[in-house]
């Protein structure tokens, strides 16, 4: 090894003239040593007063290819078993622990693109549980056998996430589609005017001073509401026979419009063959028996500085 310009004083033994101590005959120090190879090696040492200079302590060698060894020398080589740091000049950089100058224990290997490989080491291979971590810093878990290994993505919603949380009632969706518009209204026949108040507020796009809650619609769908109230409360009292003639006419009529309702929205869900344009719903509420029964009335009205605007403009 040739010792480089810039060194630092070594600790040389002291020693008389009669000495024989052996101990006497090293020297340790810090110095940065090239090869006649081109490689560099940076850190402790320990030399003979014959001239023998070894490695020995905290250091880094670096090959002439770009590779640094960084970690604890003993006798001219790594110690096994302790902490170490390998980079490669293109492969990446491994932490972890050597034996018998193989990735050995725990330890992690950072591949250049910044995806990060954790798990234990077994004859400078990945062996049992491990994880990857890719670019974005998500984990993926999973199990190598020594040649190949099976990933799987950690959901980031599912981290930390206790194995009894969630354990609850049964889900809704198992009722069949009559059933659970018969729950939705019952509940949506028992809701109080706060409730309208919410969904009917007024648009921007009308009169601020028009009040929606007095207009033929509104007052007629309280009509419809309270009605189907009624008709239920009697259904589950006494029975649908219970009914009389007129109310008996108008669930019946109700029943009939629910089921065409489902059975359209059943075809859309679960189409025999894909049409180009679905009117069905369409055809359902603007057929000559809806128009009758529910006659359209407009309820968007222009503001009034619109309306200021355009005689403005016709003048």
């Amino acid at each position: 090894m040739v010792k480089s310009k810039k060194s630092k004083k070594s600790k040389k033994s002291k020693k008389s003239k009669n000495s024989t101590n052996p101990e006497d005959d090293f020297y340790t120090g810090t110095e940065t040593f090239q090869f006649p190879n081109g490689d560099l090696y940076e850190g402790e040492y320990c030399a003979h007063i014959s001239g023998l200079i070894w490695r020995e302590g905290i250091g880094t060698y670096t090959t002439n290819d770009g590779h640094e060894y960084t970690g604890s020398w003993y006798n001219d080589k790594m110690i096994d078993n302790t902490d170490i740091m390998i980079k490669f000049s293109k492969c990446g950089t491994f932490r972890g622990k050597l034996a018998k100058t193989k990735y050995a224990g725990e330890g992690s290997f950072e591949f250049p693109n910044n995806m990060t490989l954790q798990c234990d080491f077994f004859d400078n291979k990945p062996k049992g549980d491990i994880t990857v971590l890719d670019v974005n810093e998500n984990p993926w878990v999973g199990v190598s056998n020594g040649t190949h290994s099976l990933l799987y993505q950690e959901h980031t919603y599912y981290r930390d996430i206790s194995e009894t949380l969630g354990i609850g009632s049964i889900y809704a969706g198992n009722q069949t589609p009559i059933e659970k518009q018969s729950l939705i209204e019952e509940e949506y026949a028992s809701e109080g005017k706060e409730k309208y108040d919410e969904i009917f507020k007024t648009s921007t796009l009308t009169d601020p001073d028009n009040n929606f809650t007095d207009s033929k619609w509104f007052r007629d769908y309280i009509h419809f509401k309270k009605k189907l109230q009624g008709v239920l409360q009697i259904i589950r009292q006494d029975g649908v026979e219970s009914l009389d003639a007129d109310m008996g006419e108008w669930y019946k009529n109700y029943q009939k419009f629910k089921e065409r309702y489902f059975k359209i929205m059943d075809e859309r869900n679960n189409p025999k063959e894909k049409e180009l344009v679905d009117k069905q719903l369409f055809e359902l509420f603007h057929s000559k028996e809806y128009y009758k029964s529910c006659p359209p009335i407009s309820v968007i009205f222009p503001r009034v500085q619109e309306e200021e605007e355009i005689e403005y403009l016709d003048g």
